[in-house]
């Protein structure tokens, strides 16, 4: 699995690969430091939009549960 995943890396380009004494070294490329940056700042907004909508239901569940009713009759004197 993850060589499968190194190759997909380099293939995109979003990291790159060099021989150095007969060493193999990865090291992440431009592209790929902007991928990262962006995909660490949409987390946070994905995350949430997919809470919000496992807890949709829930939600509106809790908030019928914990509320109160309550009758209130005039008394006609």
């Amino acid at each position: 699995y993850f060589q499968e995943l190194l190759t997909d890396l380099i293939d995109t380009n979003l990291v790159g690969s060099f021989t150095r004494d007969e060493d193999i070294f990865i090291k992440i490329t431009s592209e790929g430091q902007n991928a990262l940056s962006l995909t660490k700042s949409l987390l946070p907004g994905i995350l949430k939009l997919k809470a919000d909508s496992v807890f949709k239901d829930e939600i509106s569940t809790i908030v019928e549960e914990s509320s109160i009713i309550t009758e209130y009759i005039l008394n006609g004197d």
